[in-house]
């Protein structure tokens, strides 16, 4: 597995659990949606740049992972409140390893954006992080 796809098990390894999720994490790649609130891990987007020369470059790579929170308004609790508790939990659970286990060499948050309609049902909370990472330019199954 890609140390992209390793990552994200990682990270919903860490944040499984985190109130108010209970079991509500999923990768971008599982197709069932569970009841409100839910976290869904993804990468998108990742850059490499060549450390070393030679025949077998190191490359650093920087993947950038979002955290998408999806949460439907409650009786007594505001999606502020709601959101605001689930950035609360995520933060703190990765800011607790920020090594992933030592599968990279860091993960930094570097934006929040939240998307809150005082007329819809759902809200939704976008944390993205930069996970910086080294494999070698010919393998990129093992993280270095």
């Amino acid at each position: 597995m890609h140390v992209r796809g390793q990552i994200k098990n990682r990270v919903k390894d860490v944040i499984k659990g985190a109130y108010p999720f209970k079991d509500n994490v999923l990768l971008s790649t599982d197709v069932v949606t569970p009841e409100s609130p839910v976290a869904i891990i993804s990468i998108l987007d990742e850059s490499a740049e060549q450390i070393t020369q030679g025949e077998n470059p190191l490359l650093q790579r920087t993947a950038e992972l979002t955290i998408e929170v999806r949460a439907k308004k409650e009786k007594n609790r505001s999606f502020d409140e709601i959101l605001d508790e689930a950035a609360a939990q995520i933060e703190s659970k990765l800011g607790q390893d920020l090594t992933l286990n030592r599968l990279i060499k860091r993960i930094i948050l570097t934006r929040s954006t939240l998307e809150i309609a005082d007329d819809s049902p759902e809200g939704r909370l976008i944390l993205t992080y930069d996970a910086v990472y080294m494999t070698n330019n010919d393998n990129a199954i093992i993280a270095r």
